[in-house]
């Protein structure tokens, strides 16, 4: 690449923005704090968008884990959410305690199908 970081990332912008869109489910979005490929901090803009709409929603990041990794290492709370989904259980929305992460930070090493 060519280009200065920043600008590329300042490219990026609009195939993040979010509309305000109101879900008729809850949902559940997990995110690796290692992800590369869509940054923690978008991620992060999404699920606060979703969240200023009044969505159900819990967010739960995952140190040391990346865009490959995340559906593995999320796995058993994302069985957990839809079971209790299933189950006509009331989610207990998170919005109020999420926090903008930081740059990505390094994979954790040795864990399968996080590269």
């Amino acid at each position: 690449f060519t280009r200065d970081p920043a600008e590329l990332e300042a490219l990026l912008v609009k195939t993040t923005d979010m509309s305000m869109v109101r879900l008729p489910a809850p949902l559940f979005l997990g995110t690796g704090l290692a992800d590369r490929t869509i940054a923690p901090r978008r991620q992060y803009a999404a699920v606060a968008t979703l969240c200023e709409s009044g969505n159900p929603l819990v967010w739960k990041t995952y140190p040391g884990i990346t865009h490959n990794g995340i559906v593995n290492a999320a796995f058993e709370d994302e069985l957990r959410f839809v079971r209790s989904v299933f189950a006509n259980a009331t989610q207990q929305s998170n919005c109020a305690l999420i926090a903008e992460p930081g740059v990505a930070e390094p994979a954790t090493p040795g864990r399968g199908f996080n590269d």
